[in-house]
């Protein structure tokens, strides 16, 4: 059939399955121009594949059980203008896990934190926080932890170092300097 209309499917009947609805096609589908779906897009096979661009650049791949991949050939720019960004995770031992290949940057254009909370972190490279706030009290500043803190290192101050009233530095193993504020 070759048309040089339109062509109108008035049955208002919804789909369960590839092979129900007003509309239903045995063969692929070619589309040369947009799109529009109301209500829900379903791709039904294991390992099916979502892909954009000319040469599929953006692709969300489905891994065929219960999990998906999401691949890009250039960067990959998630935006959440009205709001906030969540990531999710399952009940495993790690809920959200960020993998780089090199740096990992978190940048804001407003005053805010990145919270780890009940969670250890830990990294073979440096952890830079790279914001010039001045601390005023012990919950403000650039780094903010609600717990104590191991340092196994050296530690450099190059401004003021600022104690609770009571409180102070103890030296040695045994703590036999102490030096009260």
């Amino acid at each position: 059939i070759d048309l040089n209309a339109n062509v109108d499917v008035t049955d208002t009947g919804e789909s369960s399955s590839t092979s129900t609805g007003a509309l239903t096609v045995d063969a692929g589908v070619g589309i040369a121009k947009d799109l529009y779906v109301r209500d829900d897009l379903y791709l039904k096979s294991d390992s099916s594949r979502f892909a954009m661009g000319a040469g599929d650049d953006f692709q969300i791949e489905h891994d065929g059980s219960t999990g998906a991949t999401i691949v890009a050939t250039g960067s990959l720019e998630v935006e959440a203008s009205g709001g906030h960004l969540t990531l999710e995770g399952g009940s495993t031992a790690h809920d959200v896990i960020v993998v780089s290949g090199r740096d990992l940057h978190l940048q804001t254009d407003d005053v805010s934190r990145l919270s780890i909370g009940d969670s250890l972190l830990s990294s073979s490279v440096a952890f830079n926080v790279a914001v010039g706030t001045d601390a005023t009290s012990t919950t403000s500043g650039a780094l903010i932890v609600d717990g104590g803190v191991g340092v196994a290192k050296n530690i450099y101050a190059g401004e003021d170092l600022h104690f609770a009233d009571s409180k102070g530095i103890k030296l040695g193993a045994g703590e036999d300097v102490l030096i009260l504020h």
